[in-house]
């Protein structure tokens, strides 16, 4: 049995979008550990995190959701300098995600009556805020001989457009530099417009863009989608032994665009 998830970035053009099937039995923590972060290109057990479940009829609008009506799922504890925004925007405390399976949340909705669908809400980085729409529902089970044999918990069906930098400010931050990199907005303090001929649109992309923990190959386009080598790093995530929570401190990785080198620090 398998559940089929559609995970889309909340709020960006080009759309940003993972097609995956999940076992029902994957724990949350190990769902965005080994499975959505390697999917869609985020870096994991390198920022907070949260899920909650959004009710029918508030699928297209889950910032309306309150507190009061959905629980937020996420790590007992975490070390990441992220987890500080948590009780401003998420509050106090949330359900244990190790003890919490995606299909224990999926058949609460069919019990509830809601619909033949479960729609989440999953937020990566309390601190820029990349909130996603996932909607789960149970996948043919006529189809499921398409599925690769040598799937165990999790398998990439598809995707579309790469995923941004971390650390880049949220939608604000990415949306002002790709605009910078696009030429189609000036350059902060300089008030002009530059292109790859100028060295400082090559300084721009490799503080903001080539250095960071989940960038892809050297050249490639931040807009591109690789689905092969998403699915090699989904199965190398799968095959990992996953890290406890309250670790992310131990793996902030800075990498040095100019050798390639990567170094290990602190948050």
């Amino acid at each position: 049995t398998w559940l089929k998830l559609i995970v889309t970035l909340d709020g960006v053009l080009p759309e940003i979008q993972r097609e995956l099937l999940v076992s029902p039995d994957l724990s949350m923590q190990n769902l965005y550990q080994q499975v959505l972060c390697p999917a869609f290109g985020w870096t994991s057990n390198f920022h907070s995190y949260a899920f909650r479940r959004v009710p029918r009829g508030k699928a297209d609008n889950a910032a309306a959701v309150s507190d009061e009506e959905c629980c937020w799922i996420g790590p007992k504890k975490s070390s990441a300098l992220d987890s500080m925004f948590q009780p401003f925007y998420i509050g106090g405390d949330m359900a244990n995600d190790k003890k919490i399976a995606i299909g224990q949340l999926f058949a609460t909705t069919m019990d509830d009556g809601d619909s033949s669908e479960m729609t989440l809400q999953f937020v990566h980085d309390l601190g820029d805020w990349w909130t996603h729409t996932i909607v789960v529902s149970k996948y043919d089970d006529e189809a499921a001989s398409a599925v690769p044999g040598s799937a165990t918990v999790a398998h990439l069906v598809g995707g579309q457009s790469g995923c941004p930098p971390e650390d880049t400010g949220g939608i604000t931050g990415y949306t002002m530099l790709m605009n910078r990199l696009a030429g189609k907005l000036p350059f902060q303090g300089a008030g002009d417009f530059l292109d790859p001929s100028n060295e400082r649109w090559w300084t721009l992309l490799n503080s903001e863009y080539r250095s960071k923990s989940n960038a892809g190959p050297p050249f490639c386009s931040p807009l591109e989608f690789d689905l092969e080598l998403a699915r090699s790093k989904l199965e190398a995530s799968i095959r990992s032994p996953t890290q406890k929570a309250g670790k992310e401190s131990s793996n902030l990785i800075k990498t040095n665009h100019h050798t390639g080198v990567q170094s290990n620090g602190n948050l």
